[in-house]
């Protein structure tokens, strides 16, 4: 299965993003080279593209502008891929790792991270470290998604298949097979195909080998369909020998691994030729053939050494787990001073709380003061209330005195008026304003009730003034003012009238000008008497 991981992952060759061009002398350098390098590899030049890809590579350091250090990472995944297609694993990783590291340090850009961690997971695979494939190839499916770039999508899933299947987490392989399934790819064919090797993976896994076989002939007939690439029939190829081998059918195993070693020459596969010499020097000791034996040994021996430098491999390998560390240890350094930072806006916030918390309980002490003292303004007003009558007789006794008072009062004799007229024309007015019809009237003015007193505005305003020590639009007003605190405390008829229609039922045109005068009189507003008199009724 490790084989076909190698052909799965090679399919993402085309999947290279488009890079910028750029107006400085520098960028326009990188640039050419750039050009250079896809041109030669479109070409199969893989030296001249090795050459100019690494040029582009070299300059790279942490103090470039975006622009070009993003180039560097374009040329770092160009290179890690070419070296993964001629088999100098190695050197792939090399480049990979470069890569991520420029990419991760620029600006993450998701579709170059998620092709140089394709590479890198396609080279721990060859070295058969399903583990680290398995978090390599994890951490690209999550860029890849971010590009919606679902072909490369559907080799991460396959491949992720595969790598749950030798780590025997079946049921996460099926899920990652499901959703490979489900992708929206233009290649029905292709995509069946890799359906059914996943399920060769997974019933192997399960050992259920009979099944595998089932699955396995299936890929090869879809992999045998026009237009499919000879990897395909390869990768089907390299996995149902193993099952024929299991089984002890070391023909059948035979008749296959000669199909995919001749493929694997013919097509210049250079991972699978090893994989294939090495296995029939395997298959061909156990049918006691041991001249081909030794013979495919030698051949494997001569080509892994030149391509495989297992030593060379985990010197990349351990430079990797360095950065990985080191990346983890500036997380960490990070998360300390956000913790400290944290730590900092919590203690502020809990002062603020402790403020909060002590202001709200003086305020609510406050509140409850002022609640009594609206209380007690309330309870004052509603003694008046009950006095209204008598109060209205004493002001008519009043008045009287205030005018017999009056009549020695030099200010007074210029007026013009008898002591009799005086006290006829106070008595009118107060008879006048007992009708509620007349001051409840918004238009009522001094000129009216002059007329309706049959008198004049002079003499009637002197003698309000003289009488009350107030002006006309006042003495009014307390009449309203009077009126509308009897039904504010009438919750039956008035209960549900608004502050504003009280205000109106009286004759205040100006609800802003009724609270004025009702605070003015009672000391509290109109609201806050409504809502004391609604409490009292209901308990």
């Amino acid at each position: 299965m490790r084989k076909v991981l190698f052909f799965l992952l090679l399919f993402s060759g085309s999947q290279y993003i488009t890079s910028q061009e750029g107006g400085k002398t520098d960028l326009s350098t990188i640039q050419s080279l750039i050009e250079k390098g896809d041109l030669a590899a479109s070409t199969n030049d893989t030296t001249t593209a090795i050459s100019s890809f690494t040029s582009v590579l070299d300059i790279y350091n942490q103090n470039l502008n975006t622009s070009i250090a993003k180039k560097c990472g374009y040329a770092a995944m160009r290179l890690s891929k070419i070296y993964f297609d001629i088999g100098n694993y190695t050197k792939s990783l090399d480049a990979s790792i470069k890569g991520i590291r420029i990419v991760e340090n620029t600006d993450n850009d998701a579709e170059l991270l998620s092709n140089l961690y394709h590479t890198a997971g396609n080279v721990y695979s060859v070295f058969e470290d399903h583990e680290k494939a398995h978090i390599y190839y994890n951490e690209g499916l999550k860029y890849v998604r971010e590009t919606k770039d679902y072909e490369l999508e559907s080799f991460f899933l396959n491949n992720l298949t595969a790598m749950c299947c030798y780590t025997k987490n079946i049921e996460q392989a099926k899920i990652y097979n499901n959703q490979a399934k489900k992708l929206p790819l233009k290649d029905t064919i292709k995509q069946l195909y890799y359906y059914s090797l996943n399920n060769g993976f997974i019933t192997l896994a399960e050992d259920k080998l009979q099944q595998a076989i089932v699955h396995y002939k299936r890929s090869i007939n879809y992999a045998s369909e026009p237009g499919m690439s000879p990897k395909f029939l390869a990768a089907s190829y390299s996995e149902i020998y193993k099952i024929y081998e299991e089984t002890n059918e070391i023909d059948s195993a035979l008749f296959y691994l000669e199909k995919y070693k001749t493929l694997s020459e013919r097509e210049n596969y250079t991972y699978m030729i090893i994989d294939s010499y090495k296995t029939l020097s395997r298959l061909y000791n156990k049918a006691n053939e041991r001249d081909k034996a030794l013979l495919y040994q030698d051949k494997y021996v001569l080509l892994a050494d030149s391509m495989m430098n297992n030593r060379e491999f985990n010197r990349v390998r351990n430079k990797q787990s360095a950065y990985e560390k080191d990346k983890s240890n500036s997380y960490t350094n990070e998360l300390t001073t956000t913790i400290s930072e944290q730590k900092l806006i919590l203690t502020i916030i809990i002062s603020f709380l402790v403020i909060l918390i002590t202001l709200s309980t003086l305020l609510l002490i406050q509140k409850r003061k002022l609640q009594l003292a609206y209380h007690d303004i309330f309870e004052r007003n509603k003694e008046l209330i009950t006095i209204e009558e008598k109060y209205s007789q004493a002001k008519k006794r009043i008045s009287e005195l205030t005018v017999e008072e009056s009549i020695n009062d030099e200010e007074h004799k210029s007026s013009g008026l008898k002591e009799e007229q005086r006290s006829d024309l106070l008595k009118k007015i107060n008879q006048i304003m007992e009708s509620e019809s007349y001051y409840c009237n918004p238009d009522f003015s001094l000129a009216e009730l002059a007329s309706l007193v049959q008198s004049n505005t002079k003499y009637v305003s002197q003698i309000i003034n003289e009488t009350y020590g107030i002006n006309f639009r006042t003495f009014i007003n307390e009449y309203r003012v009077k009126l509308s605190r009897k039904r504010l405390t009438d919750t039956e008829n008035y209960g549900h009238f608004t502050i504003k229609a009280i205000a109106e039922s009286v004759g205040f045109k100006s609800q802003s000008n009724f609270i004025l005068s009702f605070r003015k009189i009672t000391g509290i507003t109109p609201s806050i008497y409504q809502n004391m008199a609604q409490k009292e009724n209901k308990s």
